[in-house]
């Protein structure tokens, strides 16, 4: 449940105007998919900066599988969770 949690905050908290609109004057507005991309990987990175700490003296493998978990965790917030 940290995981869900935890994506869901940060997810949920996130401008995601401003992200996007950050990474258009970058790598401009053509790629719709390669923006949103930017937005999915943000919102993963910036979940794992914050469970990682939490869990990796006490989980084996939380370096290696956390990014994976917390990117499941990000589909089922943005498209199955209606709270």
């Amino acid at each position: 449940m940290d995981v869900y949690n935890t994506v869901k905050r940060i997810h949920n908290n996130m401008n995601q105007t401003v992200v996007t609109s950050d990474a258009a004057k970058v790598i401009g507005t053509d790629n719709e998919f390669l923006l949103f991309k930017v937005l999915l990987d943000k919102a993963t990175d910036d979940s794992v900066k914050d469970i990682q700490p939490r869990w990796i003296n006490r989980l084996a493998g939380v370096d290696v599988w956390l990014p994976s978990h917390v990117r499941t965790a990000l589909i089922y917030v943005r498209w199955d969770d209606k709270e």
